[in-house]
């Protein structure tokens, strides 16, 4: 078959049991994330103190900004592995990846530099204790590290999501979710801080990146590591990568707002406060994102393929179930959401909606 050109469409509904089976995949990770931390968080809040998990929140939102350097490149790498994939094209998606390593190997050292600077400006942009202040760059850079990490495994990542092997990203979400947990555990155990999570975080961050080039090297043969680029899959990357990257802007300034406003104007009791019902928000995303990210991918392969038809009713019918999905969640937080975080991680911090300061 000729690179480039449609190859033939599968027989109606063929797709469905392949998304089913993503879907499935990706709650089976969310639900190991969700149970893991669910535990993991009172013991983490009530080890560091409401003061010191302010803090760790507020470096860690910090240097989440930085992952928008990812600039809608991963989204990129999906589109155009799922496209080629589904023509019958075998050469484009491994030179596409290959082009967004060597862009990310540079923007994961701008990363480590970036989040050293932002732990140097935080003490006197927000009001962080003075007995955090000293480990206050020691954590950013961390973070950051971590972050320049994700960056480069972004990459390999997005060619496992083209592929459409949810299956396997499942596997090493929950591998590296355990190696994170037995870690924590052992840091709270050894009456660790700050630093010691930072650690954790990073070494997390690393196991990820191994695992996925792992799984990337072995579905993908065509794929390599060496960082190398071209003019054209450089202007491929650009051109949709501009896209994602703006969607991608939006959803991290909707999101992480809030922790910066309340770090700059209030102590950080309340960004814990604050990240305490965030984060059950983050759950509601996480179990819509289950659905919605096996959807780029197929709609790459559909529109490679010239079945527009099926494109619009894909768009459609995931619309309506993430809807679904999400808004009995989402009513039931607004009207029993306090005495769940009161049962949850303790009474001062379900009452904060009646009266502050609380903790």
């Amino acid at each position: 078959m000729e690179a480039g050109r449609p190859g033939p469409a599968p027989p109606a509904g063929a797709t469905t049991p392949r998304a089913i089976r993503n879907v499935l995949a990706n709650w089976t990770g969310y639900a190991v994330g969700v149970l893991v931390n669910f535990f993991l968080s009172p013991l983490i809040v009530h080890h560091l103190g409401a003061s010191a998990y302010g803090v760790w929140t507020l470096l860690v939102t910090l240097t989440a900004y930085l992952g928008l350097l990812d600039l809608g490149i991963r989204s990129a790498v999906t589109r155009y592995v799922a496209r080629s994939e589904s023509q019958g094209d075998h050469e484009t998606g491994p030179q596409v990846a290959s082009t967004a390593l060597a862009i990310f190997t540079p923007l994961a050292g701008v990363a480590l530099v970036a989040s050293t600077v932002l732990g140097l400006i935080a003490p006197s942009a927000f009001h962080i204790p003075a007995e955090y202040r000293a480990t206050t760059v020691v954590v950013a850079a961390l973070v950051g590290a971590s972050t320049g990490i994700a960056l480069v495994s972004g990459a390999l990542g997005g060619v496992i999501v083209g592929l459409q092997r949810f299956d396997l990203l499942c596997a090493v979400d929950v591998t590296t979710t355990l190696v994170r947990a037995a870690l924590v555990l052992g840091v709270i155990a050894a009456g660790g801080g700050l630093v010691e999570l930072a650690c954790v975080q990073l070494l997390a961050s690393l196991t990820a990146a191994l695992l996925t080039a792992g799984v990337g090297l072995r579905v993908y043969p065509g794929l390599r590591l060496r960082p190398t680029w071209s003019r054209r899959h450089l202007r491929l990357i650009v051109t949709y990568g501009g896209y994602a990257f703006v969607a991608q802007l939006a959803s991290a300034t909707i999101e992480r707002a809030g922790v910066l406003v309340l770090g700059a104007f209030l102590p950080m009791t309340a960004v814990t406060v604050f990240a305490i019902a965030s984060g059950l928000i983050d759950y509601v995303r996480a179990l819509a994102g289950g659905l919605r990210t096996t959807l780029a991918p197929l709609a790459s392969a559909l529109e490679g393929r010239g079945q527009a038809d099926a494109l619009r009713a894909l768009t459609l019918q995931g619309a309506r179930f993430s809807t679904l999905l999400v808004l009995p969640i989402a009513a039931t937080f607004v009207v029993r959401g306090a005495s769940f975080i009161g049962l949850w991680m303790g009474e001062a911090y379900g009452g904060c909606w009646r009266s502050w300061p609380c903790v």
